[in-house]
């Protein structure tokens, strides 16, 4: 199903959750294509993103946020600090959002990574397996 079919759902049938200051809807393309990560291939989507959106009136209750791309691949390297919340993904788009996304979000997201200490290991869910694969490869006799 395509973006043109979601919207207007999402709009006529959000969240059934009590809100106080409206709904925020955060737009997002994840990707695993590495193409993708091409500087400007944002750009010329969120182009045809508001584009499309003008078409519909969007009531003053959600703010639409721009478009954004997110890299699977970065996203999986990051995971220990999501799930230890050092990475809040709402404040990084924000924080990418003022911006004016003048790099891609996945740049902005490795560099607040690193500020947390990020230095390139893959993430702790990973290591474990591959720590247990290598124990398994030890104990295994031929």
């Amino acid at each position: 199903m395509t973006i043109e079919n979601k919207l207007p759902k999402i709009l006529a049938e959000p969240d059934k959750t009590d809100s106080i200051n409206g709904y925020i809807i955060y737009p997002i393309i994840v990707y695993t294509d590495r193409n993708l990560s091409i500087e400007g291939i944002n750009y010329i989507l969120s182009k045809a993103f508001n584009k499309y959106k003008s078409c519909f009136n969007i009531s003053d209750e959600y703010q639409l946020r721009p478009l954004t791309m997110i890299s699977l691949e970065e996203i999986t390297l990051l995971e220990d600090y999501f799930i230890q919340r050092q990475l809040i993904l709402e404040d990084l788009l924000e924080s990418y959002f003022k911006q004016d996304n003048k790099v891609p979000f996945c740049k902005l997201m490795v560099r607040a990574a690193v500020t947390k200490g990020y230095n390139g290991k893959m993430p702790s869910r990973f290591q474990n397996l591959l720590d247990k694969m290598k124990e398994l490869d030890r104990n295994i006799k031929i």
